[in-house]
């Protein structure tokens, strides 16, 4: 189909946005709904509306005071959209934590910011750790590693305290971790009265202290490091918006204005290796915190932030992620790139150096202001260790805050900062407009918001960052379209990018960021089946993907079902595992010291469901245990709608149908349908108490991921039912991003586009079913999923195709930017690798029936040929320093073979075995021989090798000496 005929001058003549998205064409992934769009003049228009909307933006940015932006904070956006991003990339994990399985990300950069704020808070590389995330779970990381190392160290439950710190985070943390928590008096004997009253004096305390709230107030570190020399209190500091101004303005702007260092430090590893306990305390010149979230240079509302910690501050996670082979430490799992990249390149563009040179005109600035304020009675207020200014008692009109961002408080109280790009013109303008005093009348010196030099090695700093970048996205988009193991829509961004690209540098008006994100959720709640009227019972939000949104899931449904017993499969997303660790295991948030356990794991069959019968025996159990103990029986069902593996959906309906006929109702029912709901809606939402409604299962709450089936930034949604209106935790803190792109998919997809894709993504899996199955390789699939899980194959394929292998198996989702040309090459690599080692046995046969004097056949070992791995294994029992795994480990690679009687193909003669890796290099095992004192097993070897070298020169492979 061809595209719209543009001259290019024509092309020129159109808006920035839809000149890029005209230009990019020639780059878009090959997807029928994309390809559409290139003869269809309805999409222009719509793209035209997406312009005028980044027009008008563009004009009314945020106002040079505003607390949250500054335009040279956005100017890094330029960078990333110059350099070819957005694009699908995904942070998860922590950024130290790199899987070669897993290349869609920007890790070494985020580590790289880690390591650069962690040098200036006294830690060299190897004692700090953390990772950049939104402002909410950055403090909620904080806190968790605090309450990890705290649950280890003390028997009594730690207590939650705060001052100034926002009350979301304090009633956020507490309601996920368990903890008590307490908003402390700024006055000390108050404060010191509370915590001895709540801690006894032997509960330990995590105290949450703020550097500059969303609200522009201030701990009082000397209040709380006097309170330390009494009580077993812990430092979680939020420096969310001042840690760049504080850890690099220069010694003499510091000692001038009496702002203390930042360090960070193990709170117990300082008391174990050093006699002098006040080292962990706050001291007038320097607060030494536990955990720190550190921000400054930003960009976006709410903000992006590190959180930094020592390396072995709390408890390292167990519970292992699919796909990437690792663990999760962090709280969301799955982050977008886009946010850990701007950090790092914050610190890239500008360097401490140049921080400290941006910083140092910011307090010349609000000195000037604050001495011109003074001089016309305005009342104010300016903590040293920000660049906040707090306007008391004053009346300021919404047109004047808008125009000078100013952020209205309450009480008469009006927040701005003096940002790096604020002039001496925004000075004098803004005491005017609140003074109505005579422009001649106020004298500031001039403040140029950079030098020419700075100026120009900011020029060339953009420039070299941006061909940096670009490299690393250039690269991203080569080996998109081979990507066939995880579960993203990698097309969308190819034509979706380049539109918003521009949207990277703009600060995003929040008004309309709620209004449209009310509607898509509104529109989500319809899709679902839910009436108009019933929407207040059905709450949502946006989130970060679907760990946030099986948490609120969870949370939710535990508020209202406190008692209840919670059911989910081993095949399960690895979230909940998590969710549960975090929020009960280590917490008794839920279980309270109950015996047996409420949240309760279910086999699995082959296939990744739940398997009912198990589920229903297990209920029984637990309903006659609560009866014989008096205690209340209720069920809370997590279900899969596509695990993440096999692609399995629980059958809803028949669990609860064998589960009401033992006289069990479940109470709530909640689908986990990160990818496939994105591509269907096989499920209603409704009310408890109706199990199916026009054949599909009506459940209670539903997590969607839109960076999955939609292929946007990571984020998603969830919904679920609750009386009460109210999602627990109540408080989410997402990227604006999110509802932007949202909103834009929608515009250019119709729910009949989204069918189309769902439809050409299941006739490419058809074709590829089709093609292993004549390839000869063992399938195990769910029939209506996009996932078909196949036998391993060798490691330079799964490399190639970005596959994600577990165990024995490793499976190929059929995505939208999967092409049926891709699927046909795919199979053709693997029927490559048989059709060499037919050659290799070809030559081999007449040597080796020489030296055994018998016929003989070969096969290559697989890891499915169980019963001749099992004979095998007998005669491997006799080498030493065998472990469980030395065999299976050998075959997974799929270049391992067998010299077999021929007429018992389970029965092997000798075994020749080898290991493969991604980069093709060959490493020779052991030659195993079933009857070694009958033939010279010397000769056994030279063969292998032989073998081995004619392989290797066929298929290109390099062998290990």
């Amino acid at each position: 189909m061809g595209s719209i005929p543009y001259e290019p001058d024509a092309v020129k003549a159109f808006s920035p946005i839809v000149s890029s998205f005209l230009a990019s064409q020639k780059d878009w992934l090959d997807e029928p709904v994309l390809n559409s769009w290139k003869s269809d003049p309805a999409k222009l228009r719509t793209l035209h509306g997406v312009s005028d909307l980044h027009k008008q933006w563009a004009q009314t940015q945020p106002g040079p005071f505003s607390p949250h932006t500054d335009p040279l904070w956005l100017d890094t956006g330029k960078i990333m959209r110059d350099a070819g991003l957005p694009w699908q990339t995904n942070n998860v994990n922590m950024p130290e934590d790199i899987s070669r399985s897993w290349i869609l990300h920007f890790k070494t950069f985020e580590r790289h910011a880690i390591v650069a704020k962690g040098a200036r808070v006294g830690c060299p590389e190897s004692e700090v750790t953390g990772y950049v995330t939104n402002w909410l779970e950055a403090n909620h990381y904080g806190i968790r590693a605090l309450q990890h190392e705290l649950r280890l160290r003390s028997k009594y439950r730690p207590l939650l305290a705060g001052c100034f710190i926002e009350t979301e985070v304090l009633e956020t943390a507490a309601r996920m971790f368990g903890l008590d928590t307490v908003r402390v008096s700024s006055d000390e004997d108050r404060a010191r009265t509370q915590l001895n009253r709540l801690s006894g004096g032997k509960r330990p305390i995590i105290f949450a202290a703020t550097l500059g709230s969303l609200v522009g107030r201030v701990d009082d570190f000397g209040m709380i490091g006097r309170l330390q020399r009494d009580l077993p209190i812990l430092l979680h500091l939020d420096a969310s918006r001042t840690f760049d101004y504080i850890t690099t303005i220069s010694a003499h702007d510091r000692a001038r204005l009496g702002i203390p260092r930042l360090m960070l430090r193990h709170p117990f590893r300082e008391e174990e290796e050093d006699d002098d306990p006040d080292d962990t305390f706050v001291h007038d010149d320097c607060i030494i915190a536990a955990t720190i979230v550190a921000g400054g240079a930003n960009w976006v509302s709410p903000t992006c932030a590190a959180i930094l910690k020592s390396p072995g501050l709390g408890i390292s996670s167990e519970v292992k992620i699919e796909y990437v082979r690792g663990t999760d430490s962090t709280i969301a799992g799955s982050r977008d790139s886009i946010g850990p990249l701007w950090v790092c390149l914050q610190q890239l563009r500008f360097g401490s150096h140049g921080l400290q040179k941006i910083y140092h005109q910011c307090i010349r600035k609000r000195l000037a202001l604050c001495q011109l304020m003074q001089e016309k009675d305005i009342v104010f207020e300016a903590p040293v260790s920000t660049l906040d200014v707090l306007i008391r008692g004053r009346v300021i009109s919404d047109r004047l805050c808008r125009k000078w961002g100013i952020k209205h408080m309450s009480r008469g109280t009006h927040l701005l900062t003096i940002q790096p790009s604020v002039s001496t013109l925004d000075l004098k303008g803004l005491v005017q407009d609140l003074t109505k005093a005579d422009p001649g009348d106020l004298f500031l010196p001039r403040f140029p918001v950079a030098n020419e030099e700075f100026a120009r090695q900011d020029r060339t700093m953009c420039r070299t960052l941006t061909k940096v970048i670009k490299i690393s996205v250039d690269h991203l988009r080569g080996v998109t379209a081979k990507s066939g193991g995880y579960p993203l829509n990698l097309a969308v961004y190819s034509a979706l990018g380049p539109v918003l690209g521009h949207f990277l540098p703009l600060d995003l008006p929040s008004d309309w960021i709620k209004h449209k994100s009310r509607e898509i959720q509104d529109e989500y709640r319809a899709g679902y089946g839910i009436d108009s009227q019933d929407y207040a019972s059905f709450p949502s939000c946006f989130t970060t993907g679907s760990t946030m949104g099986n948490m609120v899931a969870l949370h939710t449904a535990m508020a209202q079902f406190p008692d209840a017993h919670v059911y989910y499969s081993d095949a399960t997303h690895y979230s909940i595992k998590k969710i549960i660790r975090d929020n009960d295991n280590f917490t008794q948030l839920w279980s309270r010291e109950k015996t047996p356990r409420r949240f309760i794991e279910i086999p699995s069959d082959n296939l990744g469901r739940i398997i009912p019968q198990e589920l229903v025996e297990r209920a029984c159990r637990d309903r006659d245990s609560c009866a014989a103990n008096s205690e209340r029986y209720q069920v809370v069902l997590m279900c899969n709608f596509g695990s993440t593996f096999l692609g399995g959906c629980d059958d809803v309906i028949g669990i609860r149908k064998k589960l009401a006929a033992h006289g069990i109702k479940v109470a709530h029912t909640h689908v986990d349908g990160a990818l496939e709901l994105g591509l269907s809606t096989d499920v209603v939402l409704g009310k408890p108490g109706i199990n199916s409604r026009n054949g599909l299962p009506v459940v209670q709450g539903i997590t969607i991921s839109h960076h999955k089936a939609m292929g946007l930034m990571v984020s998603g949604l969830v919904i679920c039912h609750s009386p009460t209106g109210q999602l627990a935790p109540r408080e989410t803190s997402i990227d604006p991003r999110a509802v932007l792109e949202m909103w834009l998919f929608r515009q250019m997809y119709s729910s009949k586009d989204r069918g189309h894709v769902r439809q050409y993504c299941s006739s490419n899996t058809n074709r590829l079913r089709d093609g292993l199955r004549k390839a000869g390789v063992s399938l195990r699939f769910n029939e209506n999923s996009l996932i078909t899980v196949f036998e391993r194959i060798p490691p330079w394929l799964i490399a190639n195709f970005q596959l994600a292998p577990e165990g024995d198996w490793v499976h190929f989702i059929t995505m939208p930017h999967i092409t049926p040309s891709m699927i046909d090459m795919f199979v053709a690599r693997i029927m490559e690798v048989d059709l060499h080692f037919y050659g290799v046995f070809e030559r081999l046969k007449g040597p080796f029936e020489a030296v055994l004097g018998r016929q003989v056949s070969f096969r290559r070992l697989r890891p499915t040929d169980n019963n001749l791995i099992a004979n095998i294994a007998v005669m491997t029992a006799e080498r030493e320093a065998i472990g469980a795994d030395w065999l299976k480990n050998y075959i997974r690679d799929s270049v391992s073979f067998a010299a077999v009687q021929p007429d018992d193909a389970e029965k092997p003669l000798v075994v020749f075995l080898a290991h493969a890796d991604a980069d093709r290099y060959l490493t020779l095992g052991p030659v195993l021989v079933s009857m070694p004192g009958c033939w010279d097993t010397s000769q056994f070897d030279a063969l292998g090798a032989m073998g081995y070298r004619w392989l290797s020169r066929s298929m290109n492979l390099n062998i290990v000496l």
